[in-house]
């Protein structure tokens, strides 16, 4: 669900193929958003926000889902593109 991600679903799902975006977490945008979220850093967030709404027009994203084998079988993929991976950041003071 960061930007890579969306990106990936929404050109996988516009050029035809059947895609689903299933993030664990309530929001999307990763990384981005949590860095958005510094004052000289505000306008990163219009990248992530960009990427939701076109993802929410290919009605391709499942929020607030743990993305497990059963889950997943149900379906029956082709391929998967899974990274599971855990925004941190960097360790700067006031973050």
């Amino acid at each position: 669900g960061g930007t890579a991600g969306l990106e990936a679903a929404c050109t996988a799902s516009e050029v035809g193929c059947t895609t689903f975006l299933i993030e664990k977490e309530k929001t999307l945008g990763g990384l981005a958003r949590q860095i958005s979220q510094i004052p000289e850093k505000t306008r990163i967030a219009h990248f992530p926000k960009y990427l939701e709404k076109r993802a929410e027009k290919l009605q391709i994203i499942l929020k607030g889902v743990e993305a497990n084998v059963d889950f997943v079988d149900n379906f029956k993929p082709d391929i998967v593109v899974a990274t599971g991976s855990k925004s941190i950041l960097p360790p700067i003071s006031g973050l």
